[in-house]
């Protein structure tokens, strides 16, 4: 049993698309050492990765003032006074090494890279491309021993506040939707850079065609291409369907600016890595990179040209407006849904449910359903299962149960989370990944959504992402995110369909 008091560090590295890739390592440490205080040591310009996050302990920020040998010395003097146990090398620089050593960290893994083998503990010897690099969160867990990595390891996400997401969502208040998000730059000019004027191309086809908006953002360094973008619009209609936040954003308004877009359409660029770990629809663009090393979201959809072309940047020139116009407008989403929360919802609650003979469906709850359904909703189950994670239900049986009620009730589709809150996971409510799969599943517009369920983690869930929440509740609390509060399932039925009646 591993020392779960032990005091450790990460060092993070310093760009955000290899920040974000380090969060499912991060995570792994925490579900080996729930107990331990996990410190992370990043960039300024990186920090915004790591905030919030229930996996972190404390944030420490490398500033300016620490670079240098003077700087590294008076560095190593602040983390020797935090007696950490063990630190984890996710840069590969020599001065970071130098830095752990000289603050008597004892135990120091990290890629033996650059001669700093003499400062670390634990060198980890870096083969080409094994299976721990074909994939940049690989990359990091590799330098967690085998014993110290977790199965079922989580994607990257970046988590956001309720606080977050509801000042960002003002910002899309009186915009007409759908509203695509764009990043015009990229990390490197030219080579993976498609061509401005057909960004601003899809700009115009997704304002004229789809009815939508567009909202730029990017870096101060980029303010020209989104100028550029917006004086291809008549002035009056710039000003009504177009928005640029280029260099006006922190890296946590970018990232919650992001998720509530409706789809974003990037270069291999960082907000192509922050727009998948907030699971925002994506499309990227890509040259003769590799897209598999890149993207980890199923949300995410990369468009390439034909290997034909020789060069990076012949084959990125290759791709067409039409090719990724028609890309983004399949990732529209339309359809509409209610989300229902299943035990005390749909059924008795037996708390960890494992046998078939124990559902009691509630009465009437089928043609109720049957009303929303005329109405065109979809129905969608969403279910927190942390007996799997507890072994007290086996996932077969979620699954069966699942199934039954499906044929039951008449439910489109049921998803589930299996993991124990201590898991941290980004699918367990009011986390909102698994309306995000549903909604990349069956192309539902969550913002014309409702979520029914009896507990205030199915109204945060519904807060998080635009949808409107319905409480079961005999009485109603003192506070709820829900937008109504019902007694039963009938009576939230009968509140969604006079509200759908008074909107037509």
């Amino acid at each position: 049993m591993p020392d779960s008091g032990k005091k450790i560090l990460v060092y993070s590295p310093d760009w955000v698309g290899d920040a974000v890739f380090s969060l499912p390592a991060i995570n792994s440490l925490r579900q080996t050492y729930p107990d331990a205080h996990i410190s992370v040591l990043a960039k300024p310009w990186v920090s915004d990765v790591f905030r919030e996050n229930p996996d972190i302990n404390e944030h420490l920020v490398c500033e300016e003032k620490f670079n240098g040998i003077f700087g590294r010395l008076e560095l190593a003097k602040i983390l020797k006074a935090k007696s950490f146990d063990t630190a984890y090398l996710f840069t590969d620089s020599l001065s970071t090494a130098f830095t752990v050593w000289r603050a008597g960290i004892p135990e120091r893994a990290g890629y033996g890279l650059n001669n700093r083998n003499m400062f670390l503990t634990r060198p980890v010897v870096l083969e080409g491309k094994d299976e721990y690099h074909a994939h940049s969160s690989g990359y990091y867990l590799n330098l967690i021993e085998a014993s110290e990595r977790t199965a079922g390891i989580t994607p990257p996400w970046i988590c956001l506040t309720l606080k977050e997401r509801m000042k960002a969502r003002q910002t899309f208040e009186g915009i007409k939707r759908p509203v695509v998000g764009i990043t015009a730059g990229a990390y490197g000019e030219g080579a993976g850079q498609w061509p401005l004027e057909r960004f601003a191309a899809i700009a115009q086809k997704f304002v004229k065609e789809l009815n939508g908006s567009v909202m730029i953002f990017g870096w101060k360094s980029e303010l020209d291409m989104a100028n550029r973008i917006i004086k291809t619009f008549d002035p009056a209609e710039a000003r009504a369907r177009v928005i640029s936040l280029v260099g006006k954003t922190t890296l946590r308004e970018l990232s919650a600016l992001l998720s509530e877009c409706d789809i974003f359409l990037t270069n291999d660029s960082a907000p192509l890595y922050i727009a998948q770990a907030v699971g925002v629809p994506t499309v990227a663009l890509f040259g003769s990179q590799d897209p598999a090393s890149r993207m980890f979201s199923k949300a995410a959809v990369p468009v390439m040209a034909d290997s034909d072309y020789n060069s990076n940047r012949d084959r990125i020139l290759a791709i067409t407006v039409n090719n990724v116009f028609s890309t983004v407008q399949s990732q529209i989403t339309k359809k509409r849904a209610i989300f229902l929360d299943k035990d005390g919802t749909l059924i008795e609650d037996m708390h960890y449910l494992n046998r078939l003979d124990d559902i009691h469906i509630f009465p009437n709850a089928k043609n109720h359903l049957m009303q929303l359904k005329d109405l065109g909703f979809m129905l969608i189950g969403i279910t927190n299962q942390s007996g799997i994670d507890r072994g007290i239900v086996d996932s077969q049986f979620v699954k069966d149960s699942n199934r039954y009620l499906q044929q039951q009730l008449g439910i489109d589709a049921f998803y589930f989370c299996p993991h124990h809150p201590d898991r941290h996971c980004c699918c367990r409510k009011p986390e909102p990944s698994l309306l995000y799969e549903a909604r990349m599943d069956h192309k539902i517009d969550l913002k014309a959504s409702y979520f029914i369920g009896d507990k205030e983690s199915d109204m945060l869930l519904a807060k998080n992402t635009g949808a409107l929440g319905v409480l079961i509740s005999p009485a109603t609390p003192e506070k709820t995110n829900a937008s109504h509060v019902a007694k039963d399932l009938g009576n939230a039925v009968d509140w969604i369909m006079k509200r759908e009646k008074v909107r037509l």
